[in-house]
């Protein structure tokens, strides 16, 4: 069973809470056992102050997958290479609760994922459903 983020867990029962365009991608995620989405966003053409123009998806990673996490963000970089830029950070901040927080998530690491797509970074369900494709089918613990 995989342990709880404290905040922002996905809850496919609840499809309002998250953007139409990334829902199914962040199923998709969730269906990996070494891997946990926490916050996520499709990306806005006009953000407002609270949101942004790129997708995003706060992830936590079991530390002994991190070589799986490495294959799965080559195999999305290579979807579309000409336009397609995965940025992976280190999720890690001291106020925030859900960063690096080795007592709560002992043997997790917490990164987010940014898509950026050139030119106009406009994502669509069917952009995110090509990063779908190349989750491996074979789901390994």
């Amino acid at each position: 069973m995989k342990p709880s983020f404290g905040l922002g867990e996905f809850d496919p029962s609840m499809p309002y809470l998250y953007d139409r365009e990334i829902f199914e991608f962040l199923v998709a995620l969730n269906q990996i056992p070494w891997l946990i989405t926490g916050g996520s966003c499709a990306g806005h053409a006009n953000p407002t102050p609270c949101q942004r123009e790129e997708p995003y998806i706060d992830v936590a990673v079991r530390a002994d997958r991190l070589p799986a996490f490495v294959n799965l963000l080559t195999a999305w970089s290579d979807v579309d290479p000409e336009t397609v830029f995965i940025d992976c950070t280190l999720n890690y901040h001291p106020e925030v609760v859900t960063s690096c927080d080795f007592d709560r998530l002992p043997r997790w690491v917490m990164y987010t994922i940014q898509l950026v797509r050139q030119p106009n970074n406009e994502w669509k369900a069917a952009d995110f459903a090509k990063l779908i494709a190349v989750i491996p089918k074979r789901r390994t613990r």
